[in-house]
């Protein structure tokens, strides 16, 4: 504070103070006053004159003018949008218009300035005031004021293949290629991925999909990668065995809608297809773990990419249903059919009523990613399909299909057909 005259009462420039932190649990800023040398909350001249100095004020005061005109005093004030409102106290109970005192330094009720429970950065202006008396001696009178910046926590990482049912409910990390997926225990009592799998197995070794003790792939040969990549040879697999949302090295975008229109399970306005759009979202890092571009349409699968090559049958035949698949150890395919478990945890949202389905969508979270067909992605922003491990025909397996406004929880397509995958804990 320049030119604090005697009787007076000054603001001292504002200062801008910005924490950041990745991580994802959050951060926060905090405030003191004093140090080892300044044991104390006063302003004092030359840093070490007890009795020449500004004491802190201990209550709230709305401005300078209603500082005690008695003695010298000084407070602090923040501000947090851009100086237009000023307060002091701890951001996370109720700030007071106006000024206060901070703690001594080694007191354990810092003064909170900013609280955030997510990564990312925010500032605050932060001030301090004066008045004094009339017979204020000259000189600079001094202390130290602290700013503590505190990264939360991360939380410990959960990964998939370790998942039990008490994780269900967090974030959890896929070892296999360090993608993080939301999960829900849903109202059947099974733990559900709530977004589609995004894994891409071309791009890694059967040890690394599999290990010998996460698939053991009893109804598959040592071939089996090369069938996720070519389809086996088979007619309905070669063109198309494992393709990515968008046929594009994209496939792991999430999708929203230019017009304000969300195709998400929060969405059910029965939305156009024609005004959709992938946009990128970057998930956080995990105590070091850091995940690709979070697959929020995620990967289309035939029915042999899905299995994991355990079920790549020509197109005229099949048998039984799928004993293996792609999902992490610990997981698999839900089950499909008129009594499978796609149609046990519809039934549990919309009691059997068609009509009744936002509440299942906003329970699984499906976006309407649409699927893959002779060579293109087709129906993105008007449906979702999720495989199921049942068969239906020699041609076809059961599946989900989740519309804008319906339901079909006992559909099936033909396994050439390219869709996406949930998995739910074992």
């Amino acid at each position: 504070i320049a030119n604090l005259t005697p009787g007076d009462y000054k603001d001292s420039n504002n200062i801008t103070v910005t924490a950041s932190s990745n991580s994802i649990a959050g951060y926060s800023l905090s405030s003191t006053v004093g140090s080892s040398t300044n044991t104390s909350t006063e302003l004092r001249k030359d840093g070490v004159d007890t009795t020449n100095k500004f004491s802190s004020i201990t209550t709230n005061k709305a401005s300078l003018s209603n500082f005690d005109d008695s003695t010298n005093t000084w407070g602090y004030s923040y501000s947090t949008d851009s100086g237009t409102t000023w307060q002091s106290g701890d951001i996370t109970g109720t700030p007071a218009t106006g000024y206060n005192g901070l703690p001594l330094y080694t007191s354990s009720n810092s003064i909170k300035l900013i609280n955030s429970t997510t990564s990312g950065s925010s500032s605050v202006l932060f001030k301090i005031g004066a008045r004094t008396t009339t017979n204020q001696i000259a000189g600079e009178y001094t202390n130290v004021i602290n700013f503590i910046g505190v990264a939360n926590p991360n939380p410990p990482i959960v990964y998939m293949q370790n998942a039990t049912l008490a994780d269900c409910g967090k974030d959890m990390v896929d070892s296999r290629d360090n993608t993080i997926y939301t999960t829900a225990l849903l109202a059947d009592g099974k733990c559900w991925m709530t977004e589609n799998l995004a894994l891409d197995p071309t791009t890694l070794t059967q040890a690394q999909l599999y290990g010998t003790a996460e698939h053991p792939l009893t109804n598959a040969s040592n071939t089996t990668l090369g069938y996720l990549k070519n389809g086996g040879g088979s007619s309905p697999y070669t063109a198309y065995p494992v393709t990515k949302a968008d046929n594009t090295d994209y496939f792991d975008k999430p999708m929203v809608a230019t017009s304000g229109t969300c195709y998400s399970a929060f969405c059910v306005n029965d939305p156009s297809s024609s005004n959709w759009q992938n946009t990128s979202v970057t998930q956080p890092t995990i105590n070091g773990v850091t995940s690709i571009v979070q697959g929020k349409i995620g990967v289309y699968y035939n029915y042999c990419a899905a299995s994991a090559g355990s079920y790549c049958y020509s197109e005229s035949s099949s048998s039984g249903n799928a004993m293996e698949d792609l999902c992490p150890a610990g997981w698999r395919m839900p089950t499909g059919g008129s009594s499978g478990e796609f149609q046990n945890l519809y039934n549990q949202y919309s009691s059997g009523n068609p009509s009744q389905v936002a509440a299942f969508q906003i329970a699984l979270n499906t976006p309407l990613s649409g699927n893959f067909a002779s060579g293109t992605a087709r129906g993105q922003g008007n449906y979702n399909n999720l495989w199921g491990s049942t068969r239906s025909t020699n041609l076809r397996m059961h599946r989900i299909d989740v519309g804008s406004n319906t339901v079909e929880p006992n559909a099936n397509i033909e396994r050439k057909v390219g869709l996406s995958l949930r998995c739910i804990l074992k």
